[in-house]
């Protein structure tokens, strides 16, 4: 007779808790409008603009609106009801999307309005993240954390990468229109899901006495940089962030066209990026076996060791097969550790602060992203793509003793943490 795991059995058990049910069904409806904008959005504004400085306007609203509202989203998701806020900004996200669709089908649509679009979804989404990690733990017990997670993140990575992209192009294809309107549907359609749910949202705070925003504000990062693990983990993400920005910004370069060291093709070079994705939704299938089995020590420092294989490949060698295995060797080892760390904050960062913590974090990485494209882009004018990569390598390679004292304090098994 064959017998069911408990670890593949806990895949059912987790999507049968009506609460993470609809959490992860309206996850799986903005993921997929997510997905859909971001390809929609820029591909608009390149017909109505060939400046590539006006095009990636588009992203760099989306990013501002992350900084300008951060530490502010922590301080909302840890003071009101979580299931109201992700739903008040998903309503955002498709109103302002609707609104475009309109304006295209009227024939006014203008660059302006895709920047106010942008920086409206931008500020809408920062709050959506936050609350979303911070609702997991309400939702679900804390020793399956790790695998609601990685449902979460796989669901992100599929739609994100996999299916947004082409069905964005597709749907742009048929009308402009209804590329901007089908990601309002869906964001609508998140609203309408969560509606139903039932249950405490709202954080139990340790006093009742209610302090001023910035005092708020002030005790999220007291609260982070006085806890030594959560700090240097998120110091960790920050760097690696850092380095795979620095590393990207440049590879296009380093990989497509006839006098570029792997002469790939646009659709070759799309397909070599795919296999990174593909990693990571292995990664994120295997998180919770990988998690249940080894400690956050060997997690985080093979998280190290694949993003270093990862830079080293293409330096190394010219063959697109051995860099994509990289690649998709970072994948996996990205989407286990960011995996693992999202779930020991939520963890062990009290309900009333785990806003504020996540925010905390999760800017840190949001600035490290464009320091680290601004990075990579000099090094490699100054020098070249390949001796980036060298640098990036060498990099992470000397992170390892410092992760390893990073780690000391984790759990000897990452289990544990949960």
């Amino acid at each position: 007779m064959v017998t069911e795991s408990p670890i593949d059995s806990d895949v059912p058990a987790v999507l049968h808790r009506p609460g993470f049910a609809r959490l992860w069904t309206a996850t799986t409806f903005s993921a997929l409008a997510d997905g859909l904008y971001l390809t929609v959005l820029p591909l608009i504004a390149l017909n109505l603009t060939r400046s590539p400085t006006l095009v990636s306007g588009i992203r760099f609203a989306q990013s501002l609106a992350g900084f300008a509202i951060g530490l502010l989203a922590g301080v909302l998701v840890d003071r009101f009801n979580r299931k109201y806020l992700t739903m008040n900004a998903n309503l955002i996200r498709g109103t302002c999307m609707l609104a475009l669709a309109v304006t295209a089908g009227s024939g006014t649509l203008s660059l302006p309005m895709l920047y106010a679009a942008a920086f409206l979804i931008g500020l809408a989404e920062t709050v959506t993240d936050t609350a979303e990690q911070a609702l997991v733990p309400m939702v679900v017990d804390k020793e399956r954390l790790s695998r609601a997670n990685s449902l979460v993140y796989g669901t992100q990575t599929v739609l994100n990468d996999f299916v947004g992209a082409p069905l964005g192009a597709a749907l742009l294809g048929a009308a402009t229109a209804v590329a901007l309107a089908a990601p309002a549907g869906l964001y609508l359609a998140a609203v309408v899901v969560l509606l139903p749910l039932r249950g405490r949202f709202t954080a139990r705070h340790r006093t009742a006495t209610r302090s001023s925003v910035m005092a708020d504000v002030r005790e999220g990062v007291k609260v982070l940089w006085r806890d030594r693990t959560l700090l240097r983990i998120a110091l960790f993400q920050s760097c690696s962030q850092f380095a795979n920005m620095a590393f990207f910004s440049v590879f296009v370069v380093f990989a497509v066209g006839s006098s570029s060291s792997l002469r790939l093709s646009a659709f070759g070079y799309s397909l070599l990026i795919t296999a990174a994705a593909v990693g990571a939704v292995i990664g994120s299938a295997c998180a919770d076996q990988v998690i249940g089995r080894l400690s956050g020590r060997t997690i985080l420092l093979a998280m190290t060791g694949g993003l270093a294989l990862c830079f080293a490949a293409p330096a190394a060698f010219a063959d697109p097969f051995t860099v994509g295995a990289a690649l998709a060797v970072s994948g996996f080892v990205t989407a286990v550790g960011g995996i693992f760390t999202v779930s020991f904050r939520q963890s062990v960062a009290h309900e009333s602060l785990l806003g504020r913590v996540t925010a905390g974090s999760r800017l840190l990485s949001l600035a490290a992203r464009p320091l680290g494209a601004l990075a990579g882009g000099t090094i490699a004018q100054l020098a070249s793509p390949r001796f980036l990569f060298v640098l990036l390598a060498l990099v992470m390679a000397g992170m390892v003793p410092l992760v390893w004292r990073v780690t000391a304090m984790l759990p000897t098994s990452s289990a544990a943490g949960h």
